[in-house]
């Protein structure tokens, strides 16, 4: 309405239940690691891992340690996969990786009702 082009995703089969492997996937963790070392982070230092999320097609970071460094983490992932559109945010406290993990992809596995929050 507003005079704007607007792309739309759709992701193929996503209801057949079938594994999907997105192998460029793990070029985006390359470019996710390059955002973050320029916003001043530090694998294995304010993070613990990058990983592939092949079902959402995104990128987790887990083991974020200091609570402060999230919200900069997730700002510099938005900024460098605008596109993503989703945002999830959330402690892991029992895991074998804790700490904040921030996860941000373009298909949610789950509906945004039922625990994905959709950053600004």
């Amino acid at each position: 309405m507003a005079g704007m082009r607007v792309r739309v995703f759709d992701q193929e089969g996503h209801d057949s239940g079938d594994f999907e492997f997105h192998p460029e996937l793990f070029e985006h963790r390359s470019r996710a690691s390059e955002l973050l070392e320029t916003a001043g982070y530090t694998w294995f230092s304010d993070f613990s891992s990058i990983e592939p999320v092949h079902e959402e097609y995104g990128l987790e970071i887990c083991g974020i340690l200091n609570e402060g460094d999230v919200g900069p983490i997730a700002e510099a992932l938005q900024r460098g996969f605008p596109h993503w559109h989703h945002q999830r945010i959330c402690l892991q406290d029992h895991s074998r990786e804790p700490g904040w993990t921030v996860s941000l992809c373009m298909f949610p596995a789950r509906p945004c009702n039922l625990g994905w929050y959709d950053g600004d």
